[in-house]
């Protein structure tokens, strides 16, 4: 960055210059989505053939996996790491031999399917560039004018395995920050002082754990003022890209939550200059006269830091009797000591303290004390709020976060909704396998739930082989299709046990909201753990919403499958059985036909109806429905090939609610099953 030597005779740059830089990378952009859309369509080639039965060559396979590997490289090149994280994960599939697993085959049409959509969104959004956020990768955000210094940041992040963002000026830092939330956020002290303090503010504000590191001149006034706005580390300017980047990742690891509380039992001359330190959104200070009220302190509320003069009467024999007491010894205790001779220094430590200043007081000298103590205090609260054979949050660390959440919910307007998670079949298997491969079940979905969630959302372990995810913004059925996704990719996990057999595991799951469903979490647990017991019951391994009941009448589903790969009917079936759906399949359109109107006809809320049928072509059997007045109480949902935009047109007229293309996005479907469930 070279800080150090920035300053008033620098360059700055210019508008034009940061336009030009813009519009440069804006056209290789453009040229590499292009590519990339051609190679897309090249795997999507192969893939149609390998869906339609076709033999493959070991050649197309490798090609259709070279290109999948390209798409990665220049994807991330350019900035679309979700992209490239997709297309790699496209390329291992193939290079598996997806072709011979049907379930994994659908997965990787897909995952196409959703990298095809984003070269599409990203070619329709002009020259802004998207930037989606990585689930299960960290990122810095880099907020500086210096765009010189922010690739430097970004090639050391990236050397460490992190993503990075740049925002150019405060404006486009605050945006991204609407956008996704970043691990750390590392600003340049140069920009403006006041808008630089907000956007630490916002920061901490909107993403609670996103950490903020504050890069400026080497000057014990930067430092103050930085940790006075809350910014969690102050870095000097001259230390290197790699150092700075280093000491994001560490601050990334104490996630901010409240201010810190510290309290000072100090003279009154070290109390002013406590005051002018300890001020901003990062501290809670409280000046104390007295031990007594000091104690009463303690009592009231825990500490962060405690902070001493021991020239006070009576105070080093205050800090013996804290470091005895097992209640108050692991709060860290800052001495400050009447001068630096080695006597007053020794007898300090002593007498219990973690760390001295002398007088008199330097401000940058004791900020950093400050930092470095109330840095393993965060982290030890951390350790503390973690469940220690998950690594995911405790129980009390879930209500604390389930609070909150509700919290801010209460006052932006958004939903919150929460899932209790229950594992199928672990006493058996610890019986069967022993409790070592039990416990690394729970450890594989404890990783698999803190991968797939955001970082706004909390995932904790409830109470025994129970977890509970709290998630920021979601309704219900968005709770419902989230922990869905999980369920199909934990249950697709072979485990090995000890005597080399291969076990499969599931879990029963059960989603509630706040609000509709409860207005405090036991209220909400109490309705979860009803709904865990109908999910048991009905066989496990599915994910059930609050309200949910088992149908009764006879002759009715929720969607009848009309369609003639049974293959496909058969992946279909089972992701609506996940999500708590009951089905029907049949092959023959003249058969499905006569059991929508015939004497014993069967109520579907959906049908989901292939054109190209045997017996009785979809489109036919359509207009019948229309005629027999079936789409009256039934939605459906045409499935057609690429090539059948006249069957769309046609399947609309005569009252199709949608349509879906083939080879179909199973994601996609299951959001458009929803929208025509919800609609009644």
């Amino acid at each position: 960055m070279g800080m150090s030597a920035r300053d008033s005779a620098e360059r700055t740059p210019t508008a034009a210059d940061l336009d030009r830089a813009r519009r440069a990378l804006a056209d290789v952009g453009r040229r590499a989505r292009a590519t990339n859309t051609s190679r897309a369509a090249e795997i999507e080639v192969v893939l149609m053939a390998a869906v339609a039965g076709e033999a493959l060559t070991e050649e197309r396979l490798r090609s259709a996996e070279r290109a999948a590997h390209r798409i990665a490289g220049s994807a991330g090149t350019i900035g679309m790491h979700q992209v490239s994280e997709l297309a790699r994960e496209l390329e291992a599939g193939i290079a598996g031999g997806l072709v011979t697993d049907p379930a994994a085959l659908l997965h990787a049409v897909t995952v196409l399917k959703e990298i095809q959509r984003q070269l599409e969104d990203e070619a329709a959004g002009g020259l802004e560039p998207t930037e989606p956020t990585i689930e299960g990768r960290h990122e810095v955000l880099v907020v500086t004018t210096d765009d010189a210094w922010a690739g430097s940041l970004g090639t050391a992040a990236e050397k460490r395995g992190w993503t990075s963002r740049w925002a150019a000026d405060l404006p486009a830092a605050r945006a991204a920050l609407t956008r996704g939330a970043p691990d750390v956020v590392v600003l340049d002290a140069a920009l403006h002082p006041m808008g630089a303090a907000a956007l630490v503010s916002d920061a901490g504000n909107e993403h609670p754990r996103c950490a903020t590191i504050v890069v400026g001149p080497d000057d014990a006034t930067a430092a103050v003022k930085a940790l006075r706005a809350g910014a969690d580390r102050f870095v000097a300017a001259s230390r290197s890209a790699e150092a700075v980047v280093a000491v994001a990742i560490d601050a990334a690891g104490l996630p901010r939550t409240e201010p810190a509380r510290v309290l000072a039992l100090a003279e009154p001359a070290d109390l002013d200059a406590l005051e002018a330190l300890l001020t901003g959104p990062a501290f809670d200070l409280t000046n104390l006269s007295t031990e007594a009220a000091l104690r009463t302190a303690l009592d009231t509320s825990p500490a962060d830091l405690l902070i001493v003069s021991t020239g006070l009467s009576g105070a080093l024999d205050l800090c013996r009797t804290l470091r005895d007491d097992a209640r108050f010894a692991p709060i860290p205790l800052l001495a400050l000591t009447e001068d630096r001779t080695p006597e007053s220094v020794s007898e300090a430590f002593a007498a219990g303290a973690d760390d001295v200043v002398a007088r008199p007081l330097i401000a940058a000298e004791l900020a950093a004390r400050l930092s470095s103590r109330l840095d393993r205090t965060r982290l030890r609260r951390q350790f503390r709020a973690l469940d220690p054979d998950t690594g995911v949050a405790n129980r009390a660390s879930a209500q604390a976060s389930y609070d909150r959440l509700t919290a801010r919910s209460a006052r932006v307007g958004t939903p919150v909704s929460v899932a209790m998670i229950d594992m199928d079949g672990l006493r058996l298997l610890n019986e069967e396998h022993g409790y070592g491969l039990g416990d690394a079940v729970l450890r594989q979905l404890a990783a698999l739930l803190e991968s797939s969630f955001r970082d706004d959302d909390l995932v904790g372990r409830w109470a025994g082989q129970e977890f509970i995810v709290v998630m920021s913004g979601m309704r219900r059925a968005d709770g419902v299709a989230r922990v869905a996704a999980v369920l199909e990719s934990f249950r697709n996990h072979a485990f090995v046990a000890s005597d080399g057999a291969s076990v499969l595991m599931t879990f029963s799951a059960a989603v509630a909201e706040h609000g509709s469903d409860g207005n405090d979490l036991p209220a909400l647990v109490r309705n979860l753990n009803r709904v865990l017991v109908s999910a048991k019951r009905a066989g496990g391994n599915r994910v059930l919403p609050v309200g949910w009941q088992p149908r009764t009448v006879r002759n009715t589903t929720d969607v009848f499958i009309v369609e003639d790969d049974e293959m496909l009917a058969g992946l279909l079936q089972q992701a609506l059985d996940t999500r708590g759906l009951r089905s029907e399949h049949e092959v023959d359109g003249r058969v499905a036909l006569d059991r929508l109107i015939g004497p014993n006809r069967l109520s579907a809320r959906v049908i989901l109806l292939d054109v190209d049928l045997p017996g009785m072509n979809g489109l036919d059997v359509l207009r019948r429905l229309e005629s027999e007045g079936v789409l009256a109480h039934s939605h459906v949902i045409m499935l057609t090939a690429y090539a059948g935009e006249q069957d769309v047109v046609t399947a609309m007229r005569h009252g199709a609610f949608d349509h879906v293309a083939k080879p179909f996005s199973l994601p996609v479907l299951t959001q458009r099953l929803r929208r025509a469930l919800d609609s009644g």
